[in-house]
């Protein structure tokens, strides 16, 4: 989460993570996008069967809770790089058409 200006007001926002509770400090702009993040990591800890885990196994498992979001995190980024491009590069051959149509006047 982002570091918000001194005029921001701060929430806390409740967790619980594999029955830990957490208080999470975040601006007012940016409680709902924390409120995703916290009900995602929650339903990757169920999917995970984290909470059968226990010491080191547990540990291993949130790494890989943790290793699998940071991977989703970056195919999204890399997939959404790939669609500008193509964006971009559509734009620019619709410039082309634009500018020969409009040479041929």
């Amino acid at each position: 989460m982002s570091q918000g200006g001194a005029a921001s007001t701060r929430e806390l926002i409740a967790a619980e993570f594999l029955n830990q509770s957490y208080q999470i400090s975040c601006s007012a702009e940016e409680r709902r996008l924390l409120e995703q993040a916290i009900e995602t990591l929650q339903e990757r800890l169920q999917l995970g069967k984290v909470r059968q885990a226990v010491g080191a196994q547990r540990e291993r498992a949130l790494l890989m809770v943790a290793l699998n979001l940071a991977a989703d995190l970056l195919r999204g980024q890399e997939e959404q790089l790939q669609a500008q491009m193509a964006l971009e590069s559509t734009v620019a051959q619709l410039q082309r058409l634009v500018d020969m149509g409009q040479g041929a006047e």
